[in-house]
């Protein structure tokens, strides 16, 4: 079951990358048993140096976000079978992903695209029911937040604990997926943060985006799933391109998969 898994992620890989295949270094499709806890988990996915793990900053519920049976979907947007489900809790949730290489040298870019879904309305419950992502890093702080904050319904970038948040303008809507894509420039001053909702995919990158500047994170180790409020996750790309965490699936692209993984394995580590 586990070789089926692995080898039905690397295909979708190859897939959704196309021609941008060299551009993938991260890729998590959520296919895991259904109602198994994520604690632990990671057969469906590459570029990650080990296991979902109970790690966020002040996190100290780790065993809710719960595999689905069935993909959130995009539009055409290539999935695997399943997701993440998380609810609406009474003190900060989360776990932690690590990359097998580390992002931080500098004048470095990369792009990181997610399926979200709020299960929560905003404003209301625990810290306002917050949820999304961070780019984790070494030191902890500050850390990058993506999602919807607990003082916002929309999508939007800030430091995760709250300050410099930058908004979107879309709403983050109960019950509706959207398709985020931050892209991430990192410089050895200060790194700038732009966030799309929704772009048009297999389009090249949007003109326009609010960056939000932060101060160096350093090291960005890895990605966390940090939440208060109930949400759902899937298809999380990380990717050295726009097209390569945008791209839809087009057939004839097996011997692509070679290509792929060699990029993820052989991506040079950080200065």
């Amino acid at each position: 079951m586990r070789f089926r898994l692995y080898a039905t992620a690397m295909t979708l890989i190859v897939a959704i990358s196309n021609s941008s295949a060299a551009g993938i270094v991260a890729y998590e499709g959520f296919e895991y048993v259904s109602g198994s806890t994520m604690n632990g988990q990671g057969n469906s996915s590459m570029g990650w140096s080990g296991a979902w793990s109970p790690t966020p900053f002040n996190a100290t519920i780790n065993d809710d976000l719960i595999a689905a049976g069935t993909s959130l979907g995009f539009g055409s947007l290539g999935t695997l079978g399943g997701s993440v489900l998380g609810t609406s809790q009474t003190a900060i949730s989360g776990l932690v992903r690590n990359f097998a290489t580390p992002f931080g040298q500098t004048n470095e870019t990369f792009y990181m695209s997610v399926l979200l879904r709020p299960e929560s309305n905003a404003g209301t419950g625990f810290l306002g029911n917050y949820f999304g992502l961070t780019f984790e890093t070494s030191a902890n702080d500050p850390e990058l937040f993506i999602g919807r904050p607990g003082s916002a319904d929309t999508w939007s970038l800030e430091r995760r604990g709250g300050g410099l948040l930058v908004s979107s303008g879309v709403t983050a809507t109960t019950g509706r997926t959207d398709l985020l894509v931050v892209r991430a420039d990192l410089s050895a001053n200060s790194d700038v943060f732009r966030l799309y909702v929704n772009p048009q995919l297999g389009a090249a990158e949007p003109a326009q985006a609010v960056p939000l500047t932060l101060l160096n994170l350093g090291v960005i180790s890895g990605i966390g799933l940090y939440y208060t409020g109930g949400f759902a996750v899937d298809e999380i790309r990380v990717g050295t391109t726009f097209s390569s965490v945008t791209a839809v699936p087009e057939a004839g692209f097996p011997v692509l998969l070679f290509a792929t993984l060699a990029a993820a394995v052989g991506r040079r580590g950080r200065r």
